[in-house]
């Protein structure tokens, strides 16, 4: 509990206003492909049915306590859902826990629409040159 009092009093309104606690598609999925940060998706799994990201590691919320022992404290963790209810409450559980976390700032739809065939081009060029080229 100490931990998210501390936690609170840091919540000042430069913490929030220079957003902080948040990181973008763009500068998320930088890190990503950089090795420096994984992205957590904390949707139910009947959400994942509909839509899901291969980049992600799907942990839904109810399941983040007992399964902790599979997040890499050594990295970023970038939370996302549908909503920012439980993005923030995974956010501030992993903070309490000592981690490196952000949220994901952008919606659902804006994350969907980011992979785009250039972006899935340039991102998987080898791929696309070995299997189409020879």
């Amino acid at each position: 509990m100490v931990k998210l009092e501390n936690m609170l009093r840091e919540s000042r309104l430069d913490y929030f206003g220079e957003s902080r606690h948040k990181i973008n598609i763009d500068q998320a999925m930088k890190q990503y492909q950089m090795g420096e940060a994984v992205i957590l998706d904390v949707r139910t799994s009947e959400e994942l049915d509909y839509i899901r990201f291969g980049f992600a590691r799907h942990i839904p919320l109810h399941e983040l306590p007992d399964r902790m022992d599979e997040i890499d404290r050594d990295k970023m963790i970038i939370v996302f859902c549908t909503s920012a209810n439980r993005s923030a409450i995974i956010y501030t559980y992993l903070k309490t826990k000592d981690y490196n976390a952000r949220i994901l700032s952008n919606p659902i739809e804006e994350i969907a629409g980011y992979f785009k065939p250039t972006y899935v081009l340039n991102n998987h060029k080898n791929d696309y040159t070995d299997q189409y080229e020879k």
